[in-house]
């Protein structure tokens, strides 16, 4: 009875270091799959750029109008987020010019916008101005930087006599991988 007891204690082998239960397995692969959860969280954030967090139309606008020697007055302005993203401005100016300079102050504007970006270390991928119908004019700048990437597009929009209007959106979201 004795050999008997002799066999089956030295049939069971001790464990080695490398061996797991599968309760072991368990317990590693879901502290790995949380670790690598927080790695692709932190690494998808992303942060609005420089340009959004501090364009100013107004002053940029008056700017322009300097330079293309032309007097704009501020009717109104209004600004505002939107409920799309939190990464969105709606700045929305009532002006009035002289005749026939909105598409010059328009035009004028849109290039100084894509400068600022490029200035800013953004990559402009696509961009320019155009014509929607008889007195609606529009710009579309598209940009990236980093993990950001965003828009802005401006709208003028024919009012009474001398007073028209311009919306400027600037939207901001992750970039496609």
């Amino acid at each position: 009875m004795d050999q008997g007891q002799e066999s089956s204690v030295s049939d069971f082998r001790r464990r080695t270091w490398w061996q797991f239960s599968l309760r072991e397995l368990f317990l590693l692969m879901l502290a790995l799959g949380a670790m690598l959860a927080l790695w692709v969280l932190q690494s998808s954030r992303y942060t609005t750029t420089e340009f959004f967090q501090t364009f100013d139309g107004r002053a940029t606008i008056k700017s322009v109008a300097e330079k293309q020697d032309v007097k704009v007055k501020f009717v109104a302005s209004e600004r505002g987020g939107s409920g799309i993203a939190p990464a969105t401005q709606t700045i929305k100016y009532s002006l009035e010019s002289p005749a026939g300079t909105k598409n010059q102050i328009v035009n004028a504007l849109c290039e100084e916008i894509q400068h600022r970006l490029e200035k800013d270390g953004c990559y402009i991928h696509s961009g320019g101005t155009g014509y929607l119908s008889a007195g609606t004019s529009e710009y579309k700048i598209g940009y990236r930087r980093g993990r950001t990437e965003g828009f802005v597009g401006g709208y003028s929009i024919s009012g009474s006599g001398n007073i028209w209007t311009l919306l400027i959106v600037i939207h901001e979201f992750p970039a496609r991988p």
